[in-house]
């Protein structure tokens, strides 16, 4: 298993910042005025592996980012809350009662180790790091996707699942033309081929 520890975790997730906060500003370009659809929460890290996840997506300030550009393209009936936190399983999901989508520090952890495992002899440093970006991002937007269907009332031919990740792969297209961006999205369905492009995703 992949653990950085001390110095090189700290380079690891500084890195990490870089790329967040390059993908937020590449998508700002699309900005419309909205009201403020969506708010960041971070919930609390108990495990100490946990806790460099949460520090770092705060350090940036990659919710209250990525909230305030989704309120610019997008006005909701009902304000959403996105948020972090340690859940006790690999997960992300969208809390239909609560109006929350939670993405679980777990799943930040599995997703940083596995890419680095995937891509160690395949990519470089910071095409790795890029496509860590790329899984985050396309797992909130996916989640995004479950909360537009349910309160705009969207409809959806066949699996509201694949309609989500549908969602969220638009958003990625939009974010950058990075195709590590991409290749960490298409992580999750482990194919063979690790390098995509805006091609693939259109086919």
């Amino acid at each position: 298993m992949w653990i950085l520890r001390g110095a090189a975790l700290s380079r690891y997730t500084r890195g990490i910042e870089l790329i967040l906060v390059g993908s937020v500003l590449a998508i700002s370009g699309l900005q419309v005025a909205r009201a403020q659809s969506f708010v960041g929460k971070y919930g609390p890290a108990k495990s100490p592996e946990f806790m460099p996840y949460r520090q770092s997506l705060q350090r940036i300030q990659f919710l209250e980012r990525e909230a305030a550009f989704l309120s610019q393209i997008i006005r909701l009936p009902q304000q959403v809350v996105l948020s972090t936190g340690e859940c006790g399983s690999e997960n992300a999901f969208y809390h239909p009662k609560h109006k929350a989508i939670v993405l679980c520090l777990e799943l930040f952890a599995q997703i940083a180790k596995g890419i680095q495992r995937d891509f160690a002899h395949k990519a470089s440093s910071e095409e790795i790091r890029s496509a860590v970006a790329g899984a985050y991002l396309f797992i909130l937007m996916h989640e995004v996707g479950h909360a537009l269907i349910h309160l705009l009332n969207l409809p959806v031919l066949g699996r509201e699942e694949d309609a989500a990740d549908q969602i969220g792969a638009f958003f990625l297209l939009q974010a950058s033309k990075d195709p590590y961006l991409l290749t960490g999205a298409l992580w999750f369905f482990r194919s063979k081929t690790l390098i995509y492009t805006r091609r693939h995703f259109s086919d």
